[in-house]
């Protein structure tokens, strides 16, 4: 899978440590302490109906940092899932929702949370595959012609090539290729350098 972008890392729900951050939001100096601690006590009690549901959720009610600092803390480490909760959301009885791989926002009533980040957590997990299985597939290229070999992997493909399997010819292209790219380098500096053991090579029976 494609486990990051340029605000930091991506993490499948499955493997993730953290599927799900709960982060206060909206409140402000208007306040009172009594409506700080209820709202406070209402994400407690979602949170813990997530881990009772077995969803890794995790309730940042830290007053020290922000909402928004919590939001780039949490998107850098890659937590699949964020979930808003403020009094605008108690007040309609709804968790907002954004997802991390796409940044699309969304609602779940609360009274149906357990079930509903369940399933959009499903649904990052096998969005993320199909865009992975997607970029890999379209970057996996066979190649046939020896001359072919430097410029596909410019390209950032996997190659598929032809091979004997037999331990003397295997040797022989490591050989050949990193004798390509030596070459190929002196005349383009972005050229990769696949070294002695070919690394990007997958080799085809």
């Amino acid at each position: 899978m494609i486990h990051g972008d340029d605000r930091g890392a991506v993490i499948p729900p499955r493997v993730c440590e953290i599927q799900a951050v709960l982060i206060p939001v909206g409140l402000t100096v208007k306040h009172s302490p009594e409506a700080r601690k209820e709202l406070m006590d209402k994400i407690e009690s979602i949170a813990n109906e997530l881990r009772n549901a077995n969803i890794r959720v995790e309730a940042d009610t830290r007053e020290h940092y922000s909402p928004g600092w919590k939001f780039n803390e949490y998107e850098m480490t890659g937590v699949p899932l964020r979930l808003e909760f403020g009094p605008k959301d108690a007040a309609n009885g709804v968790v907002t929702t954004v997802r991390r791989d796409n940044g699309e926002k969304g609602t779940i009533k609360v009274s149906e949370v357990a079930t509903g980040v369940f399933t959009l957590l499903e649904t990052i997990q096998k969005d993320m595959y199909n865009r992975a299985k997607e970029a890999y597939l379209s970057h996996r290229i066979e190649v046939t012609d020896w001359s072919d070999m430097v410029p596909r992997l410019n390209e950032k493909n996997v190659l598929l090539i032809p091979h004997c399997l037999d331990g003397d010819c295997a040797d022989a292209v490591k050989k050949e290729t990193a004798d390509m790219c030596k070459t190929t380098a002196e005349i383009d500096i972005r050229a990769p350098s696949m070294g002695a053991k070919g690394e990007s090579i997958t080799t085809l029976s």
